[in-house]
């Protein structure tokens, strides 16, 4: 990170980043190489010192299959602010916080583990608690778990 001014040093500030963002974008790499990026909705989890990202999809897609054959990806989540103005063009900027990670996607099958996933994600995206998924919901949908291997957060406010 260049600007080492703007970087957020804790675990607990980046947490805290995350749980201001409502969406997420997932670089993947597509099999002849072309980077391919989507915006999703998602859910995190940290637990013994491992943060856990979660997404849902569809049964089947261009990310499944990006996922199968190359399963490590980039995460970015960021919470955009105002513009900083200034004189001159170069005094611009813009306020942010963002938080990019590093991981290995894995596609969960685990009946369990896609219930858990969704009920991280329902949670991060609702504020509720306690949500249950009937097996035909769970059945109509893939559950992606980002096992995360290095994070970093940075802000300008």
């Amino acid at each position: 990170m260049r600007r080492l001014d703007r970087k957020i040093e804790s675990m607990e500030d980046i947490l805290g980043v995350l749980g201001h963002c409502q969406v997420c974008r997932l670089a993947l790499a597509s099999p002849e190489g072309m980077p391919y990026v989507v915006p999703l909705n998602f859910g995190y989890a940290y637990k013994a010192g491992q943060l856990h990202f979660y997404m849902h999809c569809a049964k089947e897609g261009q990310k499944l299959d990006m996922i199968r054959a190359n399963p490590f990806v980039c995460f970015e989540a960021d919470n955009a602010g105002a513009l900083i103005s200034g004189p001159r063009a170069c005094n611009y900027s813009q306020k942010y916080e963002s938080v990019i990670a590093f991981g290995k996607a894995e596609i969960l099958n685990d009946p369990d583990a896609k219930e858990k996933g969704l009920e991280y994600i329902m949670q991060h995206q609702s504020g509720k608690d306690k949500w249950q998924f009937d097996s035909v919901a769970l059945s109509r949908v893939e559950v992606i778990c980002v096992q995360v291997d290095s994070v970093t957060g940075k802000r300008h406010l």
